[in-house]
């Protein structure tokens, strides 16, 4: 505005003078009554068509489907203004028409600039997200939605296509998408995130990812007036079809040159809102979930490819918000305990990607932060996060001795295998500490390392003592499993001795 202001000034001044200047009698002006007004009218029309030029060739002109209101009345209040020459000279005598055109040609001038601001202004990118993310936008948008939603779901129930008790389990979570609404305020915000990877525009494309993140968030909060047998489904319904949009750009940046420093946009979007809500207790919450499940899906896609930075980025986050659910458990959801450890798996396959690629120091990185979180997790006695944290770090010495590979670091002998019994021996020390159940831990502790040693180990807790001992036999290390649902059963034995055999198995 201040901008605007000091434009305005010298034209504003130079219009009123030349208005109210005294020219005397035999004013010499007279005799360019007919040339002001094709003047005025001149100026008009380059004014306009500048404009029009000026929003044609705007990097982000694909993102605006029509010309905006605003555009199309400052275009037709510049025309007006150029007519205003003409009412003057049908109206008022020859000297009043001459002070209207030498009037009107300096704000013609400043016009012009006013234009060309204001398209500057409407084709910005962050004009185009505070209208996408505003809430009214967003309400609107919202309900206009559930009605489709709703109308879907009304027509599926009428097809009647296969009876409920006819249904696997799995067509259950499988929800049809409704029709695209070409007013849904994500869509929009992909297509701009889109262009700006095409334009190499790193400050757009982050500025979108944030807003689209807050929109999406904005949405998933919002109640649904369902009944409660519908209401989860559409919610559901929502998230999917505004999430697709977040995944649109993740894979748009991964097949570009420089998708390391898009990625790494992304993640800071993602990492924040995952922290926020992490502080709020909603680690397991469904929308969280897919941000970490999208953060892992670009780290894996990076591994290999010079994106290690951004990969211990995801790494670092993940642990620090498992730490958060070891430390201060959301007790008012009642299955918090049991879904917080789908945290370890995505740190377990990140290292898995990095043994196939070699990437030696990010698979270390994974081990080093398993490591940390079991200690952290027998401290507080919550066994479902060892226990997915011991299977994780098995799973990886398996795969780690079978391909071969040796440590990151060139000053170290030890070989990753050895690294994670170091880590194990971290987590079972602190059991001597624990007044959780001895049995449990020895049980669970047993077949971990019987799994990693390909020989039976059965370890012992000598409380007095403060010392862990391991005992066994050289007897390889095999598990029967067995499977029985109604009359049917099948088995099989796993044989851990066979370090080629990498089928990994939850530990039980």
């Amino acid at each position: 505005m201040k901008r605007i202001i000091l434009y305005s000034i010298p034209f504003l001044m130079f219009a009123v003078l030349l208005a109210c200047f005294s020219y005397g009698n035999q004013s010499r002006l007279g005799d360019y009554e007919r040339i002001f007004f094709p003047v005025c009218i001149t100026i008009s029309i380059f004014t306009i068509n500048f404009s029009f030029i000026q929003y044609q060739f705007s990097p982000y002109r694909n993102i605006h489907n029509t010309l905006s209101p605003e555009h199309i009345w400052a275009a037709i209040s510049v025309l007006l203004l150029a007519l205003l020459p003409l009412g003057a000279m049908v109206l008022f005598s020859e000297p009043v028409s001459i002070r209207i055109m030498l009037f009107v040609i300096p704000i013609e001038m400043l016009l012009a600039i006013w234009l060309s601001l204001l398209v500057d202004y409407l084709v910005n990118p962050q004009t185009f997200l505070k209208k996408q993310s505003d809430t009214r936008h967003l309400d609107s948008y919202f309900l206009e939605y559930l009605e489709i939603i709703q109308n879907s779901m009304r027509e599926e129930e009428n097809l009647a296509l296969s009876k409920p008790q006819d249904m696997p389990d799995s067509d259950w979570s499988i929800y049809p998408l409704p029709k695209i609404n070409e007013n849904d305020p994500c869509l929009s915000m992909t297509l701009l995130g889109l262009t700006a990877i095409q334009n190499n525009d790193l400050v757009v494309f982050e500025k979108t990812v944030k807003t689209l993140i807050y929109s999406i968030g904005y949405l998933n909060s919002k109640e649904y007036p369902f009944k409660e047998t519908e209401k989860l489904r559409a919610k559901n319904i929502l998230i999917n079809m505004s999430y697709t949009s977040l995944k649109r750009i993740t894979d748009s940046f991964l097949s570009h040159e420089n998708k390391d420093v898009f990625a790494e946009g992304m993640i800071k979007g993602l990492s924040s809102v995952i922290k926020t809500e992490t502080k709020r207790g909603n680690q397991t919450k469904d929308i969280v979930v897919k941000h970490v499940k999208l953060m892992e899906y670009i780290s894996v896609k990076l591994i290999g490819y010079g994106g290690n930075t951004t990969t211990l980025s995801v790494i670092k986050v993940v642990r620090q918000i498992a730490q958060h659910g070891i430390d201060e458990p959301n007790t008012s959801e009642f299955l918090f305990e049991h879904h917080i450890p789908y945290l370890v798996d995505v740190i377990k396959r990140i290292g898995q990607k990095s043994i196939k690629f070699s990437e030696l120091e990010l698979f270390y990185r994974c081990i080093d932060a398993l490591g940390w979180l079991g200690c952290s997790a027998i401290k507080k006695n919550h066994y479902l996060m060892t226990k997915s944290i011991l299977q994780a770090l098995v799973q990886l010495g398996r795969e780690a001795r079978h391909s071969s590979i040796e440590c990151f670091w060139s000053h170290c002998a030890i070989l990753p295998y050895d690294h994670i019994r170091e880590r194990l021996w971290w987590i079972i020390s602190w059991v001597l500490s624990s007044d959780g159940d001895l049995n449990e831990w020895k049980r669970l502790f047993s077949m971990a390392y019987s799994r990693l040693y390909v020989r039976e180990v059965q370890v012992e807790f000598d409380i007095p003592q403060k010392t862990v001992n391991f005992g066994g036999t050289e007897k390889p290390y095999k598990e029967n499993i067995q499977e029985q649902k109604g009359a049917f059963s099948a088995a099989r034995i796993l044989d851990y001795s066979d370090t080629s055999m990498l089928k990994e198995m939850v530990l039980h």
